[in-house]
């Protein structure tokens, strides 16, 4: 499926992560992009995600083309990656949205997925999400529950739908409004208005 947005790719293995040339987990590798960088100073840590441009997707793979660190958030020259196109698995890309709401399907007039009291870019929503399809400027994320603060799954609405044919404590609905900027909010209007 034909795609475009930007995302982060969310790796914590110094090895980092393979780029492959086709959508399967046994295709060959064209090149690696490296784990997130933490950069610890002064008692505080900063970390910043290596940016990518997604175009399309198949079987939760996503084709991907761009990578490169940003700069002016980690204070150092651009790692050596993989800077051309290949596949990653959506399991090692994250998002953020400023949408409230996921949808069952990629249409805004589809029925509610689930509802957050604020906006799903918070750290303790987005870390445990990972990408499954996309369509256009919309997003499938899937939603590990158990890895969410108690306290904030209260305030998450879920229609029961949104539960069915995924993995056990898991939920899934399609967002738009994505933001490719990580260091702070903005507007995210790349994508439909909810």
């Amino acid at each position: 499926m034909a795609c475009d947005f930007g995302a982060f790719v969310n790796e914590t293995d110094p090895s980092g992560v393979n780029v492959r040339q086709a959508p399967k987990a046994t295709s060959k590798i064209l090149g690696k992009i490296p784990p997130k960088y933490v950069n610890k100073e002064y008692g505080v840590t900063n970390v910043s995600f290596v940016e990518v441009r997604v175009i399309a997707s198949r079987d939760g793979w996503f084709l991907i083309g761009g990578a490169g660190d940003n700069e002016l958030l980690t204070g150092k020259p651009e790692r050596s990656m993989y800077e051309g196109q290949g596949w990653v698995s959506g399991k090692k890309l994250a998002v953020k949205t400023q949408a409230s709401k996921a949808r069952m399907a990629p249409n805004p007039k589809a029925d509610v997925a689930f509802l957050v009291g604020s906006v799903l870019d918070g750290d303790s929503l987005s870390k445990p999400g990972y990408l499954v399809a996309c369509e256009g400027n919309w997003v499938q994320l899937d939603y590990s529950l158990s890895k969410i603060p108690k306290d904030e799954i209260e305030d998450i609405k879920i229609n029961p739908a949104a539960r069915k044919n995924v993995p056990k404590d898991h939920v899934r609905g399609w967002v738009t409004r994505i933001c490719d900027i990580q260091e702070t909010s903005c507007s995210g209007l790349g994508g439909i208005p909810e």
